[in-house]
């Protein structure tokens, strides 16, 4: 809706900005005029490429006024006739709506610039986030993992990853999916671990500083939280706790799948 604004807006100025040229330039009364005009017109363009909307405005209030006193004093020490001085009041007139609407449509494209910019930052932040579970994409995922791997490393802190498959039914798949990365979420540390999806079962949780032990209270923790919202005996999700070591398989593994999403 605030697109379609935007472009009735454009058209709207575009359309304007023409036929306040053609009064301005069919009622130039020489070709000296015209070139004034026309000059006066490309410079304030260009001029306006290159500042804020708020300094354009004081730019092109500056050329009116400039404008306005050269017509002044032109026409005092020439001693125009009154149908003269007429003449360059309503070209000063035109020149002026024309400069006006001009302002209007950099500060329309310009305000466009900047939603379109503002769009192109939230999908790129959408892109690091799965949209249906709210889990990191793979793409993402490797980044955050790199770059923590090589603190971690340094310190001499060893990472684990843990492998859960979601078994579940076709018609139940998305549901369930969706209880699991909500409760996986919520049992891991928000600040230090990660998880991804990898497939349409499966989800890989990279846990930072930690060991066996500490996956295992991750994965207990996972559970409970299970069985208080799933109605089931057994709960349909296996695992699999993968020490640091085997990340560069794993790298491989999520690096194939990365790309075949490409």
């Amino acid at each position: 809706m605030h697109q379609v604004k935007s472009l009735t807006t454009l058209h709207l100025l575009v359309t304007l900005l023409l036929i306040s040229f053609l009064g301005l330039f069919y009622l130039s009364s020489n070709d000296i005029l015209f070139l004034v005009n026309l000059s006066i017109i490309l410079i304030s363009i260009i001029i306006m490429n290159f500042f804020s909307t708020s300094r354009n405005f004081i730019i092109l209030l500056s050329i009116v006024l400039l404008i306005g006193f050269i017509l002044l004093f032109y026409g005092f020490f020439r001693r125009s006739s009154l149908q003269v001085q007429i003449d360059f009041v309503i070209q000063h007139i035109f020149l002026t709506a024309s400069l006006i609407i001009l302002w209007l449509l950099f500060a329309a494209v310009k305000k466009i610039q900047e939603d379109v910019k503002s769009l192109r930052q939230r999908v790129q932040e959408l892109e690091k986030w799965d949209s249906t579970t709210n889990v990191l994409m793979p793409s993402e995922f490797l980044n955050r993992v790199n770059v923590i791997s090589t603190g971690t490393k340094r310190r001499g802190e060893t990472n684990y990853y843990v492998s859960f498959t979601v078994h579940s039914l076709e018609h139940t798949k998305d549901s369930m999916n969706h209880v699991f990365s909500t409760s996986i979420l919520q049992a891991i540390r928000s600040e230090f671990d990660f998880v991804t999806k990898t497939s349409e079962h499966t989800f890989l949780v990279f846990l930072q500083n930690t060991n066996e032990q500490g996956c295992n209270i991750v994965i207990n923790r996972l559970f409970d939280m299970l069985r208080n919202q799933l109605n089931f005996i057994e709960i349909p999700v296996s695992y699999e706790i993968i020490p640091e070591e085997e990340m560069d398989g794993l790298k491989r593994k999520t690096n194939g799948m990365v790309h075949s999403l490409r």
